[in-house]
């Protein structure tokens, strides 16, 4: 067979093939001396397909396929020299074999379907074959040149499929067959496999079909037939048994910390599915992004979480962050090693059994006092396994140039630039004769009086009196004055 409008010329003893169309005009050429791709020896048979693909043989025992337009496609080995060939509707290839006196039969990818013939002058027996035709209806013509004649063969009935092979997935299987080896003499339209038990159906054009709407965890074997334009044909031998997977069981589980899996749980999934649960955390703790356990990793939407693609049971945890709650008392902040800090009351979520470290800071005229609740010690460390509350207290102070601290007892500030804390929530201050400035900042209640220049008086004295030369500043709290003169 021919392409359309085209005729190709094949030329021997140079060893080429040439292209022309309908009215003799040149269009192409390929072709060498050689053993390369694209070289021949001797070729003397040619056959083109439907498609336009040409079929080469030569004295060798070798068939080269090409394009229309001569670009290789490929080649498979034949017994003896091919001197004839021919194409049909399904595409396959006739080789009439000289030196064996038989008719080989390939698919048009070199697969061996079938061949027949012998030695010899009676009915299907040949002595040197050096052509072959093959008609619409797929009769088969041969030159059976040393007899001086030729045989005609019908195409045999449509037969089954071949070496059918399933495999199993989830709710499906895959199922691979060669073609029959004889074709009825028309082209094979489709092949169609039915499942046992359930007898699903499925149809495709070639080898491999997939089929669906299988039960998972049930055992299958299956049977293929072809069709062609006479009918559909003998069912294959069954296939192998395979097992469809899955179900699956996906449970989740609360890994650490404290919430809600609101979803149904287990869930049983085909395999091939997805999983969703949703998930809510307690008081006092957020939910994480972090999953663990057994399941393919997935994705989150707001508090619902969708596994990734299920193929056996698993499990899924989840885990959810306490919360650090920080209470400031005084002036002051509080800096977390994790990042970030408390310069007021605040609430951190902390990933779960993470350790931090809280490092108490003092704002400028305020000291650090103590902590209290989860926090002892300074810095303060906590494993974060729970939600946590911890208050830091910050107390006073004052720089002076020279202060008492009453009432007893009174710690003694006695240079320049002295701390001294007022504890507890109120105190007194009392200053020397004469005194440059004092600052302060302190939201307590507090009382200043003068005249003591004695380390050791307990009270004020009677009448005393500080003279402030440089300023007296009040930034916060409320402060009490007697016997202080500003000039």
């Amino acid at each position: 067979m021919i392409e359309p409008a085209t005729f190709l010329s094949l030329m021997q003893a140079i060893n080429r093939i040439q292209k022309f169309d309908n009215s003799g005009n040149y269009l192409t050429q390929w072709g060498s001396s050689g053993q390369g791709p694209t070289q021949f020896f001797l070729p003397n048979g040619l056959a083109v397909d439907a498609s336009g693909n040409t079929y080469v043989t030569g004295f060798g025992p070798i068939l080269k396929k090409f394009t229309g337009n001569g670009s290789y496609l490929t080649q498979w080995n034949i017994t003896g020299a091919g001197n004839g060939m021919a194409t049909d509707p399904n595409g396959n290839v006739y080789v009439a074999s000289y030196s064996n006196n038989h008719i080989q039969k390939f698919s048009s990818n070199g697969e061996l379907l079938t061949q027949w013939g012998s030695t010899g002058n009676g009915n299907g027996q040949f002595s040197n074959p050096t052509g072959v035709a093959v008609d619409e209806s797929g009769n088969i013509y041969v030159v059976d040149q040393s007899n001086n004649r030729i045989q005609k063969f019908k195409p045999a009935p449509l037969g089954a499929p071949l070496d059918v092979i399933a495999s199993a997935g989830p709710g499906r299987a895959s199922i691979s067959f060669k073609p029959p080896l004889a074709d009825g003499g028309s082209k094979i339209l489709s092949y169609t496999v039915t499942s046992t038990p359930d007898n699903i159906t499925a149809s495709g054009a070639s080898s491999p079909i997939i089929i669906t709407g299988l039960t998972d965890g049930t055992t299958y074997s299956f049977n293929v037939y072809a069709t062609n334009a006479s009918g559909a044909g003998p069912v294959s031998v069954s296939s192998n048994s395979v097992t469809t997977t899955g179900p699956y069981s996906v449970t989740a589980f609360i890994s650490r910390g404290n919430g809600t899996i609101s979803s149904p749980n287990p869930l049983v999934v085909a395999s091939g599915g997805t999983s969703t649960f949703t998930v809510n955390p307690s008081s006092d703790y957020s939910l994480s992004t972090t999953v663990n356990g057994t399941c393919p990793a997935g994705t989150w939407n707001g508090n619902s979480y969708t596994t990734g693609t299920i193929i056996g049971d698993c499990t899924v945890g989840f885990l959810f962050n306490p919360a650090l709650n920080i209470t400031i008392s005084g002036r002051g902040s509080v800096l977390l090693s994790t990042g970030g800090s408390c310069t007021a009351n605040c609430s951190q979520y902390l990933n779960v059994d993470s350790l931090v470290t809280l490092t108490p800071l003092a704002t400028n005229g305020f000291m650090f006092g103590s902590w209290s609740g989860a926090c002892s010690g300074s810095p303060c460390i906590l494993s974060m396994t729970e939600p946590k509350n911890v208050t830091a207290s910050f107390g006073c102070a004052v720089k002076t140039m020279y202060i008492n601290l009453l009432p007893s007892p009174q710690p003694y500030c006695g240079g320049a630039g002295d701390i001294c804390t007022i504890v507890p929530d109120q105190g007194s201050i009392c200053l020397p004769s004469s005194f440059e400035s004092i600052n302060i900042n302190c939201p307590k209640l507090i009382s200043i009086g003068g005249g003591c220049d004695d380390p050791s008086v307990t009270t004020p004295p009677p009448g005393g009196t500080t003279t402030i030369n440089g300023s007296l500043t009040i930034s916060d709290g409320t402060v009490n004055v007697n016997g202080i003169e500003i000039r």
